[in-house]
């Protein structure tokens, strides 16, 4: 008999195989591990005890991002909580560093290097995606009052000049911090959620928010999202006039508005076929909303297929084609809606895209 076992459990399984290797945790993280924490509910399984990710970006528009984060393990049903992840783009970042360590009550350590590390699709529901994950584990190792520690070092290139930085999820956190490096002469701005306005440190062209002692957030009945509780900043950045290497910069949703609309607009053109096509859709059709309700059935009903390539140049964003999606008969869900687009429009509807 064949028995499933689910994706998840498999690589944490694997990962929790590996051997101990000789590598030291560093100095960071042997010191927080003896760093004494208040005293929780039973119910909170693990706590930050630091967390940190730094950006910087280079005049050229590179960005380089550095994590550190350490997590006490509280209880067994806290194991889980000792890992670390990377997300990345395959066609422009590159993941130079992920390591873990896992530093026991007794002081005895554990690290985890290469070997160790599971590299999975981010998205399992596309055909194709260049968005991975490096992932390291060290959840089956974690006793409770061990403390697991990750380094991770990743590069990218600049598709928008704005970054979202979660100060905690549901666990508390002792100490958690963004850093923002910028060239000479470049700015930021920040806007704050879920928290009492955060200012930042601000020394030359380098920022830093920076949180301490968040109590954790419990769980209960109809309880909102956790990204409508955790506090969080939005940070934008802006070169100085002249400076073309960044991406697409936003002062408003005006502009926000315009970008969308030149990426969407050119491509919600109809062709003879996507004409004929609305029209008999629409025949014996009273009503505008039975028009457009016969046109919203049809895009509806276009296959589902997600092909997300070059989304590290700014791909992803820009349907394809209204032509070339009623031709094909399939598309994501920006393809048929522009498709949608382009058929009202063939009937005297007029009608917007919503990015949501």
């Amino acid at each position: 008999m064949g028995v499933t076992i689910p994706r998840a459990a498999f690589l944490l399984a694997v990962l929790a195989i590996a051997a101990p290797a000789a590598d030291k945790a560093p100095q960071w993280l042997t010191e927080l591990a003896t760093r004494e924490l208040p005293e929780y509910d039973s119910d909170v399984l693990a706590a930050v005890l630091f967390h940190e990710r730094r950006v910087t970006v280079s005049e050229e528009g590179k960005v380089t991002t550095s994590v550190r984060k350490a997590v006490k393990i509280l209880s067994r049903d806290g194991r889980g909580e000792a890992r670390g992840s990377v997300i990345y783009r395959t066609d422009t970042g590159k993941v130079q560093s992920l390591r873990g360590w896992t530093i026991y009550a007794s002081g005895e350590e554990r690290s985890y290097g290469k070997k160790d590390i599971a590299d999975v699709s981010l998205a399992d529901n596309d055909v194709y995606n260049e968005s991975r994950l490096k992932l390291v584990s060290g959840s089956s190792a974690a006793d409770p009052g061990s403390v697991f520690g990750y380094e991770s070092v990743q590069e990218d290139r600049s598709i928008f000049t704005q970054f979202s930085f979660d100060f905690q999820d549901d666990l508390p956190a002792l100490t958690s911090r963004f850093r923002l490096q910028l060239p000479a002469g470049w700015t930021a701005e920040s806007v704050t959620h879920n928290h009492a306005e955060i200012e930042p440190l601000v020394q030359g062209s380098s920022y830093t928010w920076q949180l301490q002692h968040l109590p954790p957030i419990g769980d209960e009945p109809a309880r909102p999202p956790i990204t409508a509780i955790a506090p969080r900043v939005n940070v934008s950045y802006y070169p100085p006039p002249g400076a073309g290497n960044a991406g697409p910069t936003f002062e408003d949703w005006g502009q926000v508005s315009t970008w969308l609309a030149s990426l969407n607009d050119p491509r919600a053109v109809p062709d003879d076929s996507i004409s004929s096509k609305a029209q008999s859709l629409v025949e014996g059709k009273s009503s505008e909303l039975e028009r457009i309700s016969a046109i919203a059935k049809y895009a509806q009903e276009i296959n589902y297929v997600s092909i997300q390539i070059g989304a590290g140049r700014g791909g992803g964003y820009q349907p394809h084609a209204a032509a070339e999606v009623f031709q094909k008969a399939y598309g994501d869900c920006k393809d048929k809606a522009n498709l949608m687009r382009a058929m009202l429009k063939s009937v005297g509807v007029e009608s917007y895209p919503v990015a949501i």
